[in-house]
Order: structure tokens, then sequence, then C-alpha cells
């Protein structure tokens, strides 16, 4: 797997801002990040606050209007789809439909930042040691060789993560990845992913709409809301009472255990800031 040089981020931001076709404002405005090896961080905020959107342009899916990305050192408006997935993966909300193939197949394709499409199109088998590794380290080996599109959607998402996994690129970016997951899996993901980041040397960013997951598992969050970063910074500093009632109108503190006592919902009490 690349590493990054010493020193230096997985992915920098600066002044990065974005805005979709026909869209009356920025969906991601004025953004500053930084994410380091070894961080396992959250990206949280309301609904349509440019969460996903902030995930897609630090994986380099999307280029920002102004301002700039840069993974590793490198300006994503320079690179390669297949230089830019050997620094970055992104472990998306939606699997499409992929009829007619198993998903030790589908896993194998993950080859494609080291062999390139013909590389990965002679190597399709999914019996390679990597390949392996990877179904085991998400948990599907069990069903590796059924058809995906026969998975439930707590399944699917498993098979998401060791596609993820499967690129081997140092810096992973998961877009709301206990989407279709009860409780008991939602912890069951995030521990997986903990002990898979921890032992791979990983940085993780996650988008969560689960405020009460993201302070268990975060050891930094980054706060967006209407498209501005309001907050960033070690989890239990950043979400105060006054930031939960601005943001996310809630009545809230986050305890000494780490975990989220919510009172109850909170005023409207005008906009945060960036």
């Amino acid at each position: 797997m690349p590493e990054a040089p010493a020193g230096m981020p997985l992915v920098e931001t600066c002044n990065m801002s974005f805005r979709y076709p026909k869209a009356p404002t920025a969906t991601v405005e004025g953004v500053n990040v930084r994410i380091d090896p070894g961080e396992r961080c959250a990206i949280i905020g309301p609904n349509g606050s440019g969460k996903s959107t902030l995930l897609s342009l630090l994986a380099g899916l999307n280029m920002p209007e102004e301002g700039s990305v840069h993974l590793q050192g490198v300006d994503t408006r320079t690179m390669g789809r297949r230089e830019c997935a050997r620094k970055v993966t992104l472990m998306p909300q939606v699997l499409p439909p992929v009829p007619g193939i198993s998903v030790r197949e589908l896993v194998a394709q993950g080859r494609f930042a080291e062999s390139g499409v013909w590389g990965m199109l002679r190597h399709t088998s999914g019996k390679d040691e990597d390949t392996v590794a990877c179904l085991v380290a998400a948990g599907v080996e069990v069903f590796a060789d059924r058809d995906v599109d026969s998975l439930s959607g707590g399944e699917r998402q498993r098979v998401r993560l060791a596609l993820a996994l499967r690129q081997h690129a140092p810096l992973l970016l998961l877009d709301e990845p206990l989407a279709h997951l009860d409780i008991h899996h939602q912890f069951d993901m995030l521990d997986t992913v903990s002990h898979v980041a921890e032992e791979q040397k990983l940085g993780v960013v996650a988008v969560l709409h689960e405020l009460d997951l993201a302070v268990r598992w975060a050891k930094r969050v980054v706060v967006v809301h209407n498209g501005h970063l309001v907050a960033d910074g070690k989890t239990s500093e950043v979400l105060t009472p006054d930031l939960l009632r601005r943001v996310f109108h809630l009545e809230a503190r986050v305890t000494r255990q780490q975990t989220l006592e919510i009172v109850g919902q909170a005023e409207c009490v005008g906009e945060a800031s960036g």
C-alpha cells in the first residue's frame, strides 16, 4: 500500500468551493480541511449541508470551482483516475445493480488502482490472497460466491467495504456506511472499520448521520452546515451544547463516557455561521 511521506497530509483543501450546475448557491464554500495518516474523522451536519459533496471533492470525483484539493501534495486537477485511486478510495452510499457477478468477483475489481483496467479484467476470479483477505476483513467471506444482487441491504453494505479495502489506498472515505444496518450491525461495521484502519494504518473519514455513534467512534469531527465548515476538532471539545443547539436543534451534551445525552429538541435560534 502506498504511504504518504512523513509529515505530509493524506488530503488537504485550500479555500475549496463547489457549486452544482444551475444551483443558486455553492454546495460547499470556502472549506479548509486536512486529514493526516491514522486519523479517524466523522463529517456530520444536517441533511443537505454538503457532507457527501465534500467527500466527493476529497476523493477527486468532483473538482472544486475555486480553491484546491491536494492528495498527498498533488492537486487533484492534475491527476488521472488511476493515480487518484492509488491515494484515496471512496465507499459510496449506493452500490449499483451488478447482475450475474459474485461477491468475490466484484471485490476483485478493486485491483484497478494497481493493475489498470486490463490487469483488473485478467484477474477476476477473486481467489488471489489480497482479495480473500479483504473479504475476511469485511466479514463477507461466508457468502463470497453468492451473486451480489441476491444479498440484503446490510450484506451489500459490507461488500462495498470489502471492495473499498481491496483498492489498498491510504485514505478511506465512507459515505453513510451505516445505511441499511440495524443497530447491532452498525456497531459491528464501525468496529470493523476501526480494526482494519488501525491494522493497515489508514486515514478514515466517514459521513455519519447517527450523532450518537459519531460521538462514540470518531476521534475528530468536522461539522458542516449550509456548505460551510462551522467546527473542526476533537469530538468532545467541538460538540458543545451550544453547537448542538445551533446546528442540530438539539438540547444535548457529550458525556465524559463519550456518549451523547439528548434532553430534547431545541428551538431554532438562527443559522450557524461559517
